[in-house]
């Protein structure tokens, strides 16, 4: 008599387990190359969009020339730096284009120019302290005290005051912060020189150079956000590939802000500078605070200026 053996249903059999088995694997790697060609599509869209604020930045319709400029520009931009630039010029959606016969671009520059005129003018009649305090990885070094006044040329002439030579009342009379101790400095003195010496070729901006960045095309106007501001970006203003962000009110509102995105004789020895400006009671409108970054030392100075007295 024949053996009967009982029939499995497919799913059961060792060949269906086995075609079941094989359509879970094309599954689910049929679902890892579609996310593999998701993410692939984000990532070159990314750099697309990146490769078109920079081209965007640099001025593209002044073609090859501004192309060659923009090398330079990504061979340093990393980090802060590079993610800066990208930010101001997303923020700038509705700029003007950087061409110099831009009559939006030669009426901000205009604009600027008149007001650090008209305020150097006022500034010169003043005195006022000046408080450096440099700090090293974290860790107030120094600090400095300056009693400041506009020279002939326009730009500020300092002369040193002992620190230790100043009570605290005074301080608080002047708006200073107390007293720091003074530790080691031979580790960063020269280095803090170099900074600061940069500094000076931005602050205050020089006419002259702002006129030239205009001419070349390295200016680029766009609105803040706040009724009445201004932004202006320039590139290439003190050294190749550098840029600094200037925001300023119309109608002679003078500068309410600064940005500097700049670098020693390397341009990996990055340097970035904050300035925050404040006005006085008839209206003079001076640098209040300022941060300058020496990045690749973790070395900052602030400044706080204060005490200004109508000679």
């Amino acid at each position: 008599m024949a053996l009967a053996f009982p029939i499995l249903p497919l799913e059961f059999s060792p060949l269906g387990v086995c075609v079941v088995w094989l359509a879970t694997k094309v599954y689910l790697v049929s679902e890892m190359l579609t996310l593999l060609v998701f993410v692939t599509i984000l990532v070159v869209l990314g750099a697309c969009i990146v490769l078109l604020l920079l081209l965007f930045h640099a001025g593209a319709t002044w073609g090859f020339r501004k192309i060659v400029g923009l090398r330079r520009l990504a061979s340093r931009m990393v980090g802060p730096s590079f993610l800066n630039v990208a930010v101001v010029s997303f923020g700038m959606l509705i700029p003007c284009f950087a061409s110099p016969q831009n009559p939006e671009i030669q009426q901000r520059v205009s604009d600027l120019k008149d007001a650090m005129q008209i305020n150097k003018q006022l500034l010169a009649q003043y005195t006022w302290t000046e408080q450096d305090i440099v700090t090293l990885k974290g860790d107030e070094k120094k600090e400095e005290l300056y009693n400041v006044r506009l020279g002939p040329d326009g730009k500020p002439e300092k002369t040193p005051v002992d620190p230790s030579s100043m009570s605290d009342d005074d301080r608080r009379k002047r708006g200073l912060r107390g007293r720091i101790i003074e530790k080691k400095t031979e580790e960063y003195q020269e280095y803090a020189q170099s900074i600061k010496a940069l500094v000076q070729q931005y602050v205050p901006p020089q006419k002259e150079l702002i006129e030239q960045a205009r001419q070349q095309g390295n200016i680029m106007a766009g609105p803040t956000g706040v009724p009445n501001q201004v932004r202006l970006l320039l590139s290439n203003y003190a050294k190749p590939s550098n840029s600094m962000t200037v925001i300023f009110k119309k109608a002679q509102g003078g500068i309410q802000s600064i940005q500097i995105n700049s670098y020693l004789s390397d341009p990996r020895d990055a340097v970035t500078v904050s300035i925050q400006f404040a006005r006085l009671p008839d209206g003079t409108n001076h640098v209040a605070t300022e941060t300058i970054n020496g990045v690749s030392k973790q070395l900052t100075i602030s400044v706080r200026n204060s005490n200004y007295q109508h000679m």
